[in-house]
């Protein structure tokens, strides 16, 4: 069993009095010779305590000196230094019980302040250890309604439709929603006060908030496309509607942003413009080595943004 209490005592109920070996009563006294008391088991350290037996021979109370540590307590009689008024021995008999005192956490996925998507995705929470309710029974699928909250923007929000599913280890809880998640903020909560651990620890309410985009960024040239213009020294800007990154989800750089994009003369086929490329927030800054020659300024310029490149809440780029 496990217990949350560090100042539980621990009871031997023996199933009919006891006495020594010799048909002498058994006193309080006599008991730490017959007791074992440790952390862990029976190689473990020792648990300091004092002990007592009742009037009617059958009872012994065990009281730790001290909080019983967390973990794992073993506690055992020697009973084979006792007898029944008939004189039959007992054997040695010994229990493993565990204190834990730690109440059950809850980690969400999607995670607190992160960005998605996937307006189809699932949402998981996942609980330190197995959870019950609070009248000790299995936690079931029928039950997650009465204790999880999914909103639109925050906890005062329209409510999202959904199920949920709990595992047979009773530590992850699925929630799916019944339609598209709604783009924007989204609100998931469980009510751990209403479940508690093994040993009866009830848990905290707790909650997480993630943002649904599933809009991929757009991105504005200048010059625009089919524009004429008169300065061949001119840089060319490419600005996205929103920040991007590489499908690694690694930083876009000055270091890295020139591989990603292509500077032609007369189409996407063309003879390439060496350029150098740097990137500032949205806006991606490209710079014709040495200029555009007079030749060239009636061509048309391509530039082709590489699929290597995604904005922050996954969604691939669109060239």
């Amino acid at each position: 069993t496990t217990i949350n209490n560090t100042a539980s005592n621990i009871v031997i109920t023996a199933s009919e009095a006891i006495r020594k070996l010799d048909d002498s009563a058994i006193q309080n006294a006599d008991l730490a010779g017959i007791l074992t008391l440790k952390q862990t088991n029976a190689a473990g350290t020792n648990i300091a305590f004092s002990a007592t037996i009742d009037a009617g021979k059958t009872t012994i109370t065990i009281d730790p000196t001290g909080a019983l540590p967390s973990g794992a307590v073993y506690v055992a009689i020697n009973g084979a230094q006792v007898e029944d008024v008939a004189n039959n021995t007992g054997s040695s008999t010994n229990a493993t019980f565990t204190v834990d005192t730690g109440a059950p956490t809850f980690t969400f996925n999607p995670a607190d302040g992160t960005t998605i998507s996937n307006a189809g995705s699932n949402i998981v929470i996942t609980a330190s250890e197995a959870i019950r309710k609070l009248d000790d029974s299995a936690i079931q699928n029928a039950d997650l309604a009465g204790i999880l909250t999914l909103k639109q923007t925050n906890a005062g929000g329209t409510n999202i439709a959904f199920s949920a599913t709990i595992d047979a280890g009773k530590t992850t809880i699925t929630i799916d929603p019944t339609g598209a998640l709604p783009s924007g903020a989204v609100y998931v909560a469980i009510n751990g006060a209403q479940v508690e651990d093994s040993g009866g620890n009830a848990g905290s309410s707790t909650n997480a908030t993630f943002t649904v985009d599933s809009v991929a960024p757009t991105f504005t040239f200048n010059p625009v496309n089919g524009a004429t213009i008169g300065d061949v020294t001119s840089n060319i800007t490419i600005t996205a509607s929103e920040a991007i990154r590489n499908l690694n989800d690694s930083a876009l750089d000055d270091s890295n942003i020139d591989s990603l994009i292509q500077l032609r003369q007369n189409g996407s086929s063309g003879t390439q413009i060496a350029f150098d490329a740097t990137i500032s927030g949205n806006i991606v800054t490209i710079d014709p080595a040495g200029g555009v020659t007079i030749g060239d300024v009636t061509s048309n310029i391509t530039i082709t943004a590489s699929e290597a490149i995604r904005n922050l809440d996954d969604s691939a780029l669109n060239n």
